[in-house]
C-alpha cells in the first residue's frame, strides 16, 4: 500500500531526515511551511491565507519546497497539503508558478486551477460538532461505501487525525483499510500517479 507523508518543512530535523531516508518508498508532500496560524480575528485556523500578506506566504512556500527537495531528494513530490486543509484562493492560484503540480485539501471542491491536479480527502471520521468521537469500524465502513457509491470514477481520501486517535480508532482504520486492500476492484495509486497531469508522465 503506497504511503505519502505531509511534512512541515520548518520542522525538518536531522532525526526526521534520517527516519525518512530509511523509508525510500514513502513519498514526501509539503505541509505548508511552519504550521503557524495566521488567521484574522473570527477566522478558523489557517496558515496559507488569513491576515498574512500574499508575498510572504508565497516566499515561505517556495523556501519550504526548496528545503524538502534539497534535503529529501527524489522522495519529495511537488504537492501541497495545507495545514488545517485551508488555503486562500489567491495562494492556490499562485501554486503552479511556484512549481507545485498538486494540491490536496478536504471535500469535493476542486479549485480548477490550470496546471494543478487536485485530489482531496473526502472522509472525516471525527464528529467534531458532536462529541468529537472517532467513527467505529461499522460507521467508518459505511462512510467509505457511501463515498464509493457516489465517486466511482474518482479517488476517495480518508483523514486520519493521528494526534486525536486512540487505539480503538487505529484499529477501526486498520480493519477497514485491510478489507479495501483485499478487494479485487480497489486500486492504490502512488502519489506520483495520483497527481500526474493527464497525458503526462508521473510527476517528479
Amino acid at each position: 500500500m503506497p504511503l505519502a507523508l505531509a511534512v512541515v518543512p520548518a520542522w525538518l530535523t536531522p532525526e526526521v531526515r534520517r527516519a525518512l531516508d530509511a523509508c525510500p518508498r514513502v513519498a514526501i508532500l509539503q505541509h505548508g511551511w511552519s504550521h503557524a496560524d495566521h488567521a484574522a480575528p473570527g477566522q478558523k485556523k489557517i496558515e496559507l491565507g488569513g491576515a498574512r500578506d500574499l508575498p510572504r506566504i508565497l516566499d515561505d512556500l517556495a523556501r519550504g519546497k526548496e528545503r524538502l527537495a534539497n534535503e529529501l531528494g527524489v522522495g519529495h513530490h511537488a504537492v501541497l497539503v495545507p495545514p488545517w486543509n485551508r488555503i486562500s484562493t489567491k495562494v492556490a492560484a499562485a501554486l503552479p508558478g511556484l512549481g507545485f503540480g498538486g494540491l490536496s485539501t478536504f471535500g469535493a471542491h476542486d479549485a480548477g486551477i490550470e496546471g494543478l491536479v487536485q485530489h482531496n480527502a473526502t472522509i472525516d471520521p471525527i464528529a467534531w460538532h458532536k462529541d468529537r468521537s472517532f467513527a467505529d469500524t461499522e460507521n467508518l465502513a459505511r462512510m467509505v461505501r457511501e463515498q464509493l457509491a457516489g465517486r466511482a470514477d474518482r479517488p476517495i481520501g480518508l483523514l486520519t487525525h493521528h494526534l486525536d486517535m486512540d487505539e480503538a480508532a487505529f484499529r477501526s482504520c486498520e480493519t477497514v483499510l485491510e478489507a479495501l486492500r483485499r478487494h479485487e476492484n480497489t486500486r492504490w495509486p502512488t502519489s506520483r500517479e495520483l497527481f500526474a497531469r493527464p497525458n503526462r508522465a508521473p510527476m517528479s
